[in-house]
């Protein structure tokens, strides 16, 4: 990635900040509740993979319940945590918070091995949200959006 997302306490620039890694450059500024971070991580992703975000943004509109979890999505995917492991429809994905970590996702199926996932087939509240039938998971959406780019 080119660009980081900065949390700055100070006032009078309390807020979210993209900032160019390298030069330091502030690219942009956003406030400091949770639909500024959504918005600032938005524009760090329409900076550094358009395309992948304008993908997002129609499984967004058919599905408005995977909002944060596509644009998490779109976050593994320019970060290169998706990885195809050999079997068709098959992927690991690198988990953002544990470096060791990834989960197994396969996309025919639709399921994934992360802790999300398996709370939402268990009931657990705030957990992945369902579609068509079925959880997704931010892994799965990565997923399925790597398979839908690398046809």
């Amino acid at each position: 990635m080119k660009t980081e997302i900065h949390y700055r306490r100070e006032e009078p620039h309390r807020g979210y900040q993209v900032i160019e890694i390298g030069t330091g450059r502030l690219m942009a500024q956003f406030g400091s509740g949770p639909y500024e971070k959504y918005q600032a991580e938005r524009f760090q992703v329409k900076i550094e993979c358009p395309q992948v975000l304008r993908l997002a943004d129609r499984i967004v509109a058919k599905y408005p319940e995977l909002r944060k979890r596509a644009l998490k999505a779109v976050m593994l995917h320019a970060e290169g945590r998706v990885h195809r492991n050999g079997a068709e429809h098959c992927f690991d994905v690198d988990s953002q918070s544990k470096e060791e970590l990834s989960y197994k996702v396969d996309v025919r199926f639709g399921t994934c091995t992360c802790p999300d996932f398996e709370g939402a087939l268990l009931g657990r509240r705030h957990s992945s949200p369902w579609c068509n039938g079925q959880p997704m998971c931010k892994h799965l959406v990565a997923a399925h959006m790597f398979e839908m780019l690398n046809q």
